[in-house]
């Protein structure tokens, strides 16, 4: 597994890191409010950029994914 933190500027203590599991399982983004004292899964939207219902929730284990460039 592997995961890459990053601070996020003005919230003391967040940080928002992507976690790369084991084969077979999905990579996911996660936050912290504490300094990596508890992280939790962000919630994936409930609609797509086309306004299109994605059918997901945490229940379905569907996770949002963050992909780009962190400064």
């Amino acid at each position: 597994m592997s995961v890459f933190a990053v601070k996020v500027k003005g919230l003391p203590g967040t940080y928002i890191a992507n976690q790369h599991g084991a084969a077979g399982h999905r990579p996911q983004t996660l936050i912290t409010f504490n300094q990596g004292g508890y992280w939790s899964p962000i919630a994936a939207s409930s609609y797509d950029a086309a306004v299109l219902p994605t059918n997901c929730s945490l229940v379905s284990t569907c996770y949002f994914y963050y992909v780009g460039k962190v400064r």
